[in-house]
């Protein structure tokens, strides 16, 4: 019994390489994202017989992450997240002259499905994504949680083996539920109507860590 103990433990020992190899041949890639996220438009209905008008969020910057798993060689699954910072422009609601701006805040929650394709340049992959999650909008009256789904493209540019960069181009639809109460106050509260889907587009671009 004693010399078949050794034996045992060198088979086990051997075939350990083997068997976590599979886990180990799945990269594990994070991303920060930087850039720049457009569009975006509510229907408001005021308090009152006036009526409905269109608040337009501004063009601003956008910042986040992904991080995720490679399938294959082709395929990967991530999770991203992407935050921004901007203004919703309320167009006479108060009753003033002018416009209101109120401070609006937008995260993006999203799991994201990724192909590759493979090209003549070996160190450059071009992608499309489509992604599905759910967004959350705040202002200082209020903050709602609204599913959201989004598809895009852009292309990895591998420098190293570990090292990369990373450009996005993505559409981004936000579904808002129709009677969506207090949403909103500036001068009498308004409520979004009509279910319909907001549309934005964010351009990003960032440094790939793989492990």
């Amino acid at each position: 019994m004693n010399g078949k103990l050794p034996s045992v433990t060198a088979w086990i020992l051997l075939s350990l390489p083997l068997a976590i190899q599979p886990i180990y041949c799945q990269s594990f890639e994070v991303t920060p994202l930087f850039g720049f996220r457009v569009g975006g438009d509510f229907r408001l209905q005021p308090d009152g017989p006036r009526p409905y008008a269109i608040a337009a969020l501004s063009n601003t910057a956008s910042s986040g992450f992904a991080a995720g798993m490679k399938l294959d060689d082709e395929s990967a699954v991530e999770f991203r997240w992407i935050r921004q910072g901007t203004k919703l422009r309320l167009p006479d609601l108060s009753g003033q002259p002018g416009n209101t701006y109120l401070n609006t805040s937008i995260n993006t929650f999203h799991g994201d499905f990724t192909h590759e394709f493979a090209t003549e340049w070996e160190s450059v992959r071009p992608f499309l994504t489509g992604s599905v999650g759910a967004s959350r909008i705040a202002t200082p009256a209020q903050g709602s949680t609204r599913f959201s789904f989004g598809f895009g493209t852009g292309a990895k540019v591998n420098l190293t083996r570990r090292f990369g960069l990373r450009f996005n181009a993505q559409y981004i639809g936000i579904l808002v539920s129709p009677e969506t109460r207090g949403g909103v106050c500036a001068g009498g509260c308004v409520a979004v109507i009509g279910g319909r889907v907001t549309s934005q587009l964010d351009f990003s671009v960032g440094p790939t860590f793989r492990f």
